[in-house]
């Protein structure tokens, strides 16, 4: 039972979009990590990832946006600041992404903080890098 209990978890945190957020009239319906992006969207969506895949995505869907808006993804290794990329967002909805190249130095816990224009968090993506 415990066993799956840990794959159902695993299913929510890794397929399953962040809570939707709102703020000013942006909407951020979607953030995801995940090994690429296409221009379908998030392909293999994860929570773990090998330092050998060598690139890492996180990406975010917006639909609502009123007006041209910034946003950044702020990627925190172990707590450490390790960059933050500034994005883009036009009306009336958006997708934007950044990705960060992954060495084994890179292994252990990872996190990205979504954040807007106001400097308040939108949301926080969290995930992990492996051997």
């Amino acid at each position: 039972m415990k066993k799956a209990s840990i794959i159902v978890a695993m299913f929510l945190l890794c397929c399953l979009p962040s809570t939707a957020f709102s703020r000013d009239g942006l909407r951020l319906t979607a953030a995801y990590m995940c090994e690429q992006v296409s221009d379908a969207g998030p392909e293999n969506r994860a929570v773990v990832f090998s330092a050998a895949d060598g690139k890492v995505f996180c990406f975010c869907f917006f639909e609502s946006v009123p007006e041209n808006s910034t946003v950044f993804h702020v990627w925190y290794h172990a707590d450490r600041l390790v960059t933050r990329h500034k994005l883009t967002l036009k009306p009336p909805s958006w997708k934007i992404y950044s990705a960060m190249q992954l060495r084994d130095s890179d292994k252990g816990p990872w996190r990205v903080e979504i954040i807007g224009a106001d400097n308040k968090q939108l949301d926080v993506v969290r995930f992990s890098v492996t051997d």
